[in-house]
């Protein structure tokens, strides 16, 4: 998980339980519509996800998505569907895990130019899918999901967890 973000009630409930009888290589994550996930504030990066019978076929990170759900590719604006499933990083892995993330993280650093790029988790499981190292369940939600791209998004999150806290939906906070 992303720690500035907010995934939802659920969530943590259906990853929970997928991994109380996983075993090595068999992950879970949530995905969450597009719509749900974009900022007004300015673009963001997102792992779009291909999904098959419940499961991650392949995760692809987009970046500058507009806050409208367009992003440019090839010199054209593609527009993504409202519903299109993405990662926010609410991933449920096994431990196998670190020993595909040591192998890909030293690849990154090799290339990297550290002061710029990224290392995205949701590039590295795709990878790992791709080798039949893993699988992945998807838990497709529907929720607002909430996080702090840009500073103005601070004011949205503090009023959304402010208004479950007032509906009674978090109880003793």
């Amino acid at each position: 998980i992303n720690a500035d973000d907010y995934y939802g009630h659920n969530a943590f409930f259906e990853i929970h339980d997928h991994l109380a009888n996983a075993k090595n290589g068999e992950y879970a994550m949530t995905a969450y519509h597009l719509a749900n996930t974009l900022s007004p504030n300015g673009t963001v990066s997102r792992g779009i996800c291909e999904t098959e019978n419940g499961y991650l076929k392949k995760v692809t990170e987009v970046t500058k998505i507009n806050p409208d759900g367009s992003f440019e590719q090839d010199g054209k604006l593609v527009k993504l569907p409202a519903d299109t499933p993405v990662s926010m990083n609410l991933w449920g892995l096994t431990p196998d895990i670190f020993d595909v993330l040591e192998e890909e993280y030293k690849k990154f650093l090799a290339t990297a130019n550290l002061m710029k790029d990224e290392f995205f988790i949701p590039s590295v499981i795709s990878k790992a899918l791709e080798e039949g190292k893993a699988t992945v369940r998807v838990f497709k939600n529907a929720d607002k999901w909430y996080g702090i791209t840009y500073r103005e998004d601070l004011q949205e999150v503090k009023d959304a967890i402010g208004g479950y806290i007032n509906d009674g939906f978090y109880k003793g906070i």
